[in-house]
């Protein structure tokens, strides 16, 4: 009797051992890196998804510039009106602006997500390291030694790439004259808020925000007054020649000394962009260049 009071005391002694073993914070530790794998499968994944989007978006807008660049090399050396490629420069500027700030967004999450896993990782391996403290006493209990060392784990840092540096944006509140003649007029939207800079910058040209569009070489009318102090240009293709029904002034509040544009006149919206530009300008030797080179379009078109 006395023989199996002691085995039995002995071994509710290695059991309560046994039963300790394991240290405290296991399940919380599992359902943590439960919620990564979550957050891994989930945010990332769709960050990473809309990355390769953008990434196929500025693709297929370099193709179609790189097109329209040789459609125009080609028509130059023809004498015929060459596509305009600096809207599809524009254009591919702005695919590339998104691909670069959706790259940067997705690593800023791979980031956080390794640092974070780094973190579980350290803490696993000091769990384990207390579980096998434990495991050792238990085992030592029984008269077992165990020889194996606990994991561990090499110290890892992380650190976010270094993302490429695009060409700026071109910036204006007004018009744009391109190399082969064309003249595009801008107005962005105020309630967007790129639109609204400080300390003196510019908004910044996007192709959404053109609404009339003139290719001077083919424009019937190229008239810029003189009344004053006011400068007026008015600037036409033939499909908006002599169409002058229907104006409505659209206030344009730029400062006329860094932009050179006051106030230009459209018709109602329309999807596409008007093919005639009616407007003011401030700065009289701004207006002076444009008409200049606007002149020898005309002429060169004839």
């Amino acid at each position: 009797a006395w023989l199996v009071a002691s085995e039995r005391q002995a071994l509710q002694g290695l059991t309560k051992c046994w039963a300790t073993a394991a240290p405290e914070g296991g399940q919380n530790l599992i359902q943590r890196f439960q919620t990564l794998s979550d957050h891994l499968s989930s945010q990332v994944v769709s960050a990473i998804r809309l990355w390769d989007e953008s990434h196929q978006a500025a693709e297929q807008a370099w193709q179609n510039h790189h097109e329209r660049v040789e459609e125009a090399a080609r028509a130059i050396a023809q004498e015929r009106a060459p596509p305009d490629s600096w809207l599809s420069e524009v254009q591919y500027r702005e695919r590339a602006r998104k691909h670069v700030t959706d790259q940067a967004a997705a690593d800023e999450l791979l980031l956080s997500t390794a640092q974070q896993l780094a973190i579980l990782e350290a803490q696993r391996v000091e769990y384990w390291k207390s579980f096998a403290e434990s495991y050792r006493s238990c085992c030592g209990q029984q008269g077992v030694v165990v020889q194996e060392e606990a994991p561990s784990m090499v110290s890892t840092s992380f650190q976010a790439p270094q993302m490429p540096v695009l060409p700026d944006m071109p910036t204006a509140f007004g018009a744009v004259l391109t190399i082969h003649g064309y003249l595009h007029l801008f107005l962005p939207d105020p309630k967007d808020p790129k639109a609204a800079k400080t300390d003196g910058d510019t908004p910044e040209l996007v192709e959404a925000d053109v609404k009339a569009s003139v290719y001077a070489p083919r424009a019937t009318k190229c008239v810029f007054q003189r009344r004053g102090q006011e400068l007026v240009l008015d600037l036409a293709e033939a499909s908006a020649d002599g169409d002058g029904t229907g104006t409505a002034s659209v206030g344009g509040t730029a400062s006329g000394s860094s932009t050179g544009w006051r106030t230009w006149f459209a018709k109602a919206e329309k999807t596409e962009p008007l093919r005639r530009i009616h407007a003011k300008m401030s700065d009289p030797q701004q207006f002076v260049e444009l008409e200049n080179h606007c002149h020898n379009f005309v002429r060169r078109g004839q």
